[in-house]
């Protein structure tokens, strides 16, 4: 909810929509970087859409750790912060006065019968007379689907084909819309050969031709239509040197050609990644091969928990064996290229079979899923959706207990838990365990401290060792404090912290 600071500050059903300091976990840079066509893409199809540079501000200031209270003539000028407002601000279009369409309006009727799942006609605004046409679903176009529609031909203004089957037999229809202004041909078999058709469209201002075989010659043929102002022609067969030409001899049409990369420009790596992201939890034996999609890229990686540079760290060449729990940090170099962000995986060992886990304490209704089976059933949860294969506790500690008929001699517990500051997620602030052969004999076998942030990190899952004190132990009990008051650093300081736990191991 982003009707106000304090509501977006509550987070959604998974927690914080941002992680400070870390944009590459924070839910919403990544839902405004999904494909368009995505469902859980922000903002949704067919709303306004954010620039580079808006995506950019956005990133740059959950990096600089989303301060909300930071103000814009609090920054300095030299602030890459200070410079993306601006940046924005002067992009700002300016308010215009929406359109005025004279022409009377189609009958519902046509409007109604012409309207299907496969073909959309819609008004191109509340109680304007003005119709878009869209497509859907190549597989059931046809172009006759097209021809029916010149019934309303007085109204249509827009018309989007991307991706259908069509190619230059569409054009001379298309002709026949004579107060088109917008023509979507995206990703269709157009060369442009039957350009000079839509020269008759008087009111025709842009058309866009990404992804399809057009070239000079036949935009030349386009460019004739006076009305013409934009056309959109990325990743076609068109060069720097045709568009130079054609921006001369038409210097009425802006041919845009998308993203223009500067050869000074320095690219960040992507971080590296195991090959099977999926499998975290190894039969004894396994190896853990990491991969990059960089022809030529170094990774560097660590087993010790230390962070890999350029220089620092072993230089992958080959499997890397594991044996017990490993912790792998990695980083991807490469010359000519920024290096990329760390990336932290986390591997465990399976360990002693458990014949049954119970929670003696609930956790929040939110982050229940599964129950106790949770803890046990060797599914791994990732930190960037704590609604899958969590159990989250807030109102009171994580608290379960493990059956284990065996009785195998038992030496330490490795407890798998989510490590999300930005989150309000954060390590136990203390975890016992206790033993015994029933529920009604414990005694206390082991006990951790671990370690509390001092700032906002990088959200990862985070292994918690503790040593017990060997025997045999046919019922374990444990319990995992969450920090009930979060530090004054924290943007949610005061309020009690998360502990996320999704899989027990026992050795």
């Amino acid at each position: 909810n982003f009707s106000s600071i304090e509501e977006t500050l509550k987070g959604g059903k998974n927690g914080a929509i941002w992680a400070a300091g870390d944009p590459e976990s924070s839910e919403f840079i990544q839902r405004l970087l999904l494909e368009l066509d995505d469902k859980k893409h922000m903002p949704p199809k067919g709303k306004t859409q954010l620039s580079s540079d808006e995506i950019a501000l956005f990133t740059t200031w959950v990096q600089q750790g989303a301060d909300v209270k930071k103000t814009y003539l609090s920054l300095s000028d030299q602030d890459s912060l200070k410079t993306l407002i601006s940046q924005v601000h002067s992009r700002m279009p300016v308010k215009t006065e929406e359109k005025v369409y004279t022409f009377k309006p189609a009958s519902e009727e046509d409007i109604a019968a012409l309207n299907s799942p496969f073909r959309r006609i819609i008004p191109l605004a509340y109680n304007s007379p003005a119709l878009s046409i869209k497509f859907y679903l190549k597989e059931k176009f046809t172009l006759e689907s097209l021809k029916e529609c010149t019934k309303i031909s007085k109204q249509v203004v827009e018309i989007n084909l991307s991706t259908m089957p069509v190619d230059d037999k569409v054009l001379p229809v298309l002709a026949e819309f004579e107060q088109v202004e917008r023509i979507n041909l995206n990703g269709t078999l157009i060369t442009g050969k039957e350009f000079s058709a839509l020269s008759k469209l008087k009111n025709l201002k842009q058309v866009s031709l990404t992804g399809t075989a057009v070239k000079k010659e036949e935009l030349e043929k386009l460019a004739l239509n006076t009305s013409l102002k934009k056309v959109f022609i990325w990743n076609t067969q068109v060069s720097d040197a045709d568009i130079a030409t054609l921006g001369k001899k038409y210097s009425g049409v802006q041919w845009d050609k998308g993203y223009v990369p500067d050869p000074a420009e320095l690219l960040k790596l992507t971080p590296p990644y195991p090959q099977n992201r999926d499998k975290t939890i190894l039969d004894p034996g396994e190896s853990i091969v990491l991969k990059h999609p960089l022809p030529g890229a170094t990774i560097r990686f660590s087993l010790d928990g230390t962070s890999p540079d350029t220089i620092q760290g072993n230089v992958y060449s080959k499997p890397i064996p594991a044996n017990g729990l490993i912790r792998i940090i990695s980083v991807a170099t490469n010359k000519g290229w920024i290096s990329s962000n760390i990336s932290d995986f986390t591997f465990f060992q399976k360990g002693f079979k458990v014949d049954s886990a119970v929670l003696l304490t609930d956790p929040s209704d939110r982050y229940k899923k599964g129950g106790a089976k949770t803890l046990i059933d060797l599914t791994k949860g990732f930190v960037d959706n704590l609604g899958m294969n969590w159990l989250g506790f807030r109102d009171k500690p994580m608290k379960a207990g493990f059956y284990l008929s065996s009785s195998p001699v038992l030496n330490q517990v490795v407890m798998s838990m989510a490590d999300n500051t930005g989150a309000y997620v954060f390590p136990p602030t203390k975890i016992t365990i206790r033993g015994g052969q029933n529920s009604k004999s414990l005694k206390t076998i082991g006990s951790l401290t671990p370690a509390m942030p001092t700032a906002y990190r990088g959200n990862s899952v985070l292994p918690y060792v503790i040593p017990l004190i060997p025997g045999n132990y046919a019922y374990i009990e444990i319990e995992a404090q969450n920090i009930t008051k979060l530090p004054k650093w924290h943007n949610g300081k005061g309020e009690k912290g998360w502990v996320f736990v999704d899989e027990v191991f026992f050795y």
